[in-house]
């Protein structure tokens, strides 16, 4: 499924009052270490780590058995991919305990994510996402987490 303008606002509407974990996965550190499947489970453990760790704490505490809920299904679904480093990285929108979207990106990006009422791309994504249509998308303010600007803001 390609992402589109059409899609994001799907999931904007179907989501915009549901607390969503949103998240870009970047493949760089698995692929650099051989880019096998056990890299890439590696990864996604340390990222689930860094994850909880990062985000728990801003996580409304009525939104901490939901947050833990979107986190473990995450997880699931990213240790699930057997060619996960064939991709650059890969986008996945989590809510409800479901996926609502998970599709490779072709874009090079640190791993980035949010924790807000509806989803949310990074803007390496929403620029990939749109470059091509005329409609613009904003990312939206949120929780946000990203390794190299120290953590949360």
């Amino acid at each position: 499924m390609s992402l589109t303008v059409s899609r994001l606002i799907e999931l904007a509407e179907e989501l915009a009052d549901t607390p969503t974990l949103s998240v870009y996965v970047s493949t760089e550190t698995a692929r650099r270490r051989g880019a096998t499947h056990g890299a890439w489970r590696a990864d996604v453990v340390a990222l689930m780590q860094t994850l909880r760790g990062r985000l728990i704490d801003i996580v409304p505490r009525g939104d901490r058995e939901l947050f833990d809920r979107n986190l473990r299904r995450l997880e699931l679904r990213l240790r699930g991919l057997p060619h996960a480093t064939r991709a650059a990285g890969w986008l996945i929108v989590v809510a409800r305990g479901d996926v609502h979207y998970c599709a490779p990106v072709t874009h090079a990006g640190d791993s980035e994510a949010r924790w807000q009422h509806g989803p949310w791309l990074s803007p390496a994504a929403a620029t990939a996402a749109i470059a091509s249509q005329d409609s613009p998308f904003l990312p939206t303010p949120a929780t946000y987490w990203n390794p190299n600007h120290g953590g949360c803001y």
